[in-house]
């Protein structure tokens, strides 16, 4: 039998710089340290204003340039395909037409899901699209997750089809993070960091209403907030437009200009250094689509303390009173007072500091991440059999 020793690798590569982009971005550098024939194909849209989840004419173009380049990629010979999974109606048609052409030649599956929420898509979806949800899905061989707390998320699939592995997220081996914890004393300022997309259901407005708190309080805080302004489906796109200005005006308004800057997309040594500057991290998000931030992952390498939800899979990144705190959703109030404490106990800081880098390296560092997915690729490559896995 011919054997699966070729790789498609189907994903969002940057820019736009996104936690997905950077993880299928890493998934190459993998594949090729490995030294295994691959070829990617781009589905990533290149306009970084665009609306999540929402596919108009100029989107469409981009994916049925994509899916030509995928067929050249499959109809010669039998392939494992890698495909990262969306959970909106336009993606999954997107994914359905995939996955179910190349099924027709007898390739194999590996499929990641990079989020969470995938079960309110498939629970908001009609009786039709269920079974199609539930038809395309059953062709992998692999489903892989990003924490053991997102598994449940796929209760309607067979148990043992797609086999289920939890693969975490990870940062690469480049980056600049201080890879060290902090020492902080009475006193000194505080610098608190958001690094994410700037969604509502992230709760960035959530931070910075804490800030206000703060300051009121005479606490010598400052905050960054780095990122996109995005929205979600079916959020009209003159809301959109208009949040970073709604933002920007708030921080004017609230005379904060020299305590609340804004970054908008940052990476490289621009990023590394404003991560290294910080003392907290604060992702207060309830976005529908959280999975296991790399933001986060990025921060406990720094050593940073986290302040954020306990929510999707972030439970696996923090512990709460041990290298961070959870605060429920909508709660600037609570922010302000974890951060008021750690600005008081520099002591207590400095204990949250070090479990966060020892939790990094006990979990997440590259070298783990890249044995779990090669390991993926090689099942695959040395059984004929899809049911033997």
């Amino acid at each position: 039998m011919e054997p699966y020793d070729q790789i498609v690798l189907v994903g969002h590569l940057p820019p736009p710089k996104t936690g997905q982009s950077a993880a299928f971005e890493m998934l190459m550098q993998f594949i090729q340290q490995k030294g295994f024939t691959y070829f990617v194909v781009d589905i990533a849209s290149k306009n970084i204003h665009r609306t999540v989840g929402k596919y108009d004419f100029n989107r469409m173009i981009e994916l049925l340039s994509s899916f030509r380049s995928f067929l050249g990629h499959i109809i010669f010979s039998r392939k494992i395909i890698y495909l990262s999974i969306a959970p909106s109606k336009a993606g999954f048609l997107r994914d359905f037409l995939f996955i179910n052409f190349a099924a027709l030649f007898k390739h194999k599956f590996v499929l990641q899901y990079h989020g969470g929420g995938y079960d309110s898509f498939y629970n908001n979806s009609n009786p039709l699209l269920k079974l199609l949800i539930r038809f395309t899905l059953k062709k992998a061989d692999i489903l892989i997750l990003l924490s053991e707390y997102l598994r449940n998320q796929f209760y309607f699939l067979p148990f043992e089809r797609p086999k289920q592995i939890v693969v975490q997220n990870c940062i690469s081996k480049e980056s600049k993070v201080s890879f060290k914890s902090r020492v902080r004393k009475v006193g000194e300022p505080i610098s608190v960091l958001y690094l994410s997309n700037l969604i509502d259901s992230k709760g960035y407005f959530d931070l910075f209403e804490s800030i206000i708190l703060l300051r009121k309080m005479g606490i010598d805080v400052a905050a960054n907030f780095c990122g996109a302004f995005m929205t979600v489906e079916d959020t009209p796109e003159s809301i959109s437009n208009t949040h970073r200005e709604i933002f920007i005006k708030a921080v004017n308004d609230q005379s904060l200009n020299g305590s609340i800057r804004y970054f908008d997309v940052v990476s490289g040594q621009q990023k590394e250094q404003i991560i290294n500057e910080s003392d907290i991290f604060v992702l207060p998000t309830y976005y529908i689509y959280e999975g296991l931030p790399i933001s986060i992952i990025e921060a406990m390498a720094s050593g940073l303390p986290i302040i954020t939800t306990e929510y999707r899979g972030i439970p696996s990144l923090v512990n709460d009173g041990v290298n961070g705190f959870f605060v429920p959703p909508k709660s600037p109030q609570k922010i302000a007072e974890y951060i008021k404490f750690l600005y008081e106990n520099p002591s207590e800081y400095n204990r949250l500091s070090l479990q966060s880098l020892e939790m990094f390296n006990s979990s997440f560092t590259v070298d783990m991440v890249q044995e779990k997915m090669i390991s993926v690729f090689q099942s695959l490559m040395t059984v004929n059999n899809r049911d033997m896995l």
